[in-house]
């Protein structure tokens, strides 16, 4: 905990004054460009990954980057995509999955989730692709990340 207070003084007193310009006028509003979901997977960092700013990504996070369809009735999700394209006029909505991610994985059946009940239920909003008898269990997984996108993708576009 003594890192994080320690790297909140040292922004308050290197990175803020340095950009200071940046951080007033974002006091004022934001006007993202872009809805940015992605895992809430810790070496995920959008803003490092798109070389964006503070104030252009509007950043939706959770496991497995997933978006349960609006019948779903997932408000977190619904509320993040409501707000950023009626309220911000993002002009953009991007999906972002990874590699190595767990929540994959445990859809995949690579990784047993079943000790993780709302990890088990949230998984489910993934889709799993058809599998080719001859994939290798890491070629199916990594299918499984790649069709996992297409897929939240699709489910975005439920959204009203």
């Amino acid at each position: 905990m003594l890192d994080l207070v320690s790297g909140v003084r040292k922004f308050s007193q290197e990175a803020y004054p340095k950009q200071k310009e940046l951080f007033n006028s974002l006091a004022k509003g934001q006007k993202p460009h872009t809805l940015f979901i992605t895992c809430s997977d810790s070496r995920i960092d959008p803003n490092l990954i798109t070389n964006t700013l503070p104030g252009e990504l509007f950043v939706l996070r959770n496991a497995g980057n997933l978006v349960p369809q609006y019948k779903e009735n997932s408000l977190a999700e619904a509320c993040a995509i409501e707000y950023a394209v009626e309220v911000l006029r993002v002009k953009n909505i991007l999906v972002c999955g990874h590699a190595h991610c767990g929540a994959m994985a445990a859809l995949s059946g690579m990784v047993d989730a079943t000790g993780l009940p709302a990890t088990s239920k949230w998984i489910g909003y993934g889709k799993l692709p058809a599998r080719d008898k001859e994939a290798s269990d890491q070629a199916f997984f990594e299918q499984c990340i790649f069709d996992n996108v297409l897929y939240q993708l699709e489910n975005v576009k439920s959204h009203p």
